[in-house]
């Protein structure tokens, strides 16, 4: 009911009029009823908990309906949720001897298969002159364990032509910015020249602000952008005391479990300025309290 209660609400804003006047036409046809009811019957049936599923292929050009030709997708599907990327054409029949060119794998998580199903493998010599079969085919999954994992996005720019004495401040103002991490990569680039590749790390709402800053301060051209994501183990800040003066120590847990202490190393580097004593002393002793105090591992 909520299913065709938002078909409902797309129709009467394409209409003008209250969801309660709008006639369902094609959406309330025989096969429309099976395809949702059946839809949402199948996911309570295998208590799916998450879905996943590929940009739908939106066509183009125009449809016959009740209310004449309509262009596709047709004005109530826009108003359902925003249009994902238009998915490539149907691919054409292949000839023989031609090899299929593989898509690249859609990551939809940690995820161990449990269960696939093809589609409708005994009615498939009915679907044989259509490129898309009128059929779901569905993997069931099961979570994987694993550490929590954040998306985060990477910025790359290769650069062969900047003085390497700017790295240094555009690295601080990035950190200022937003940036998880950044970091320089010697290569070889074109025409034999070296070069740096000069990447960040960031959370996908600083992509733009970072990206602007790259293209300002640097003297690259332009900046590549990907999609990552990383596991992350939880960390915690705490305080040591130690012969020199108190010291910052991040933690490190693993499912609850401590296994690292590491002392601030900035911290430790000004306390050892103070009082006159090699960095190392001060951060040997700031990890010793750690150990005792935390009972790391």
């Amino acid at each position: 009911m909520a299913v065709f209660a938002r078909l409902a609400a797309a129709e009467a804003k394409v209409h003008g009029m209250p969801s309660t006047k709008c006639n369902f036409h094609e959406v309330g046809a025989v096969d429309a009823i099976i395809d949702i009811v059946g839809s949402v019957a199948g996911i309570a049936a295998l208590a799916i908990e998450r879905l996943y599923a590929s940009p739908l292929p939106m066509g183009g050009g125009w449809v016959k309906s009740a209310h004449g030709q309509l262009p596709l997708p047709p004005p109530p599907r826009s108003n359902c949720s925003p249009p994902p990327p238009r998915p490539p054409a149907p691919p054409r029949p292949r000839r023989a001897g031609h090899a299929h060119r593989r898509r690249p794998a859609r990551r939809v998580g940690d995820l161990r298969p449990a269960a696939h199903a093809p589609g409708a493998p005994r009615h498939r010599r009915r679907f044989a002159r259509s490129p898309w079969p009128n059929v779901a085919r569905l993997w069931l999954a099961e979570p994987q364990a694993a550490g929590p994992h954040v998306q985060l996005v990477q910025l790359e720019a290769n650069i062969d032509d900047m003085n390497p004495q700017l790295y240094a401040p555009v690295m601080d103002r990035l950190f200022a910015a937003g940036a998880l991490d950044v970091w320089l990569t010697p290569v070889q680039m074109k025409k034999s020249r070296p070069g740096i590749v000069l990447a960040v790390l960031s959370a996908p709402e600083h992509e733009a602000a970072l990206a602007q800053l790259l293209l300002r301060e640097t003297t690259t051209l332009g900046v590549r952008v990907s999609s990552a994501h990383r596991h992350e183990a939880q960390r915690e800040m705490a305080s040591v005391q130690t012969p020199f003066g108190p010291v910052p120590v991040k933690l490190k847990r693993l499912e609850g479990r401590l296994i690292a202490a590491a002392p601030e190393f900035d911290d430790c580097r000004r306390l050892a300025e103070e009082r006159g004593v090699p960095v190392r002393e001060v951060y040997d002793a700031a990890a010793a309290a750690a150990r005792a105090a935390f009972a790391v591992g």
